[in-house]
């Protein structure tokens, strides 16, 4: 997989490319937080579905369709409620590696979206997650107006993070 230069000097760009024969925007933000816990605890909570509703804005439900959970080719619906209306996006991992990587595609209507969750052990048990997102709008209003929410898009994301970020370590130690 191509990685941008933009991605991977944490800058934010817009690009328009060929997506299945349609020029639309690609829209890419990333956010990352440290997070004062060792990588294995935010690894087991981060791939546990049933903890999304404790900091995912807006996530109602997991519903597991096929596939091993956790596992490349694993494939399921996820509920969301969007200002008073419910969005499902069909999911489908790509990419585990153990307390480093999750890459899965969300896909809508109006969007398919690449994520990209990582996992960098810091050391004196800290770790760095961060969120990429490339979104590919659907459909001539999506990719219209679409871009113009890149604002709205990313504080959600630095939003999340900061809300994993406190759950994890306000959350009690294990005994």
């Amino acid at each position: 997989m191509e990685q941008d230069a933009g991605i991977a000097n944490g800058k934010d760009k817009e690009r328009i490319i060929n997506f299945q024969g349609e020029h639309c925007h690609h829209m890419l933000t990333e956010t990352k937080v440290i997070i004062n816990k060792p990588v294995k605890e935010v690894w087991e909570f981060f791939k546990d579905p049933d903890n999304l509703k404790l900091w995912l804005s807006g996530f109602q439900k997991f519903e597991h369709i096929s596939g091993i959970p956790g596992t490349v080719g694993a494939r399921a619906k996820h509920h969301f409620l969007e200002r008073g209306k419910e969005l499902i996006l069909d999911g489908e991992l790509i990419e585990v590696i153990q307390e480093k990587r999750i890459i899965g595609i969300l896909d809508s209507s109006m969007m398919l979206n690449t994520v990209t969750n990582s996992f960098d052990d810091l050391g004196s048990d800290q770790t760095e997650v961060g969120i990429s997102s490339d979104t590919q709008f659907k459909g001539f209003l999506w990719r219209q107006i679409g871009p113009l929410m890149k604002s709205e898009f990313k504080k959600r994301q630095e939003k999340d993070l900061q809300t994993l970020k406190q759950v994890l370590e306000n959350a009690k130690e294990n005994p």
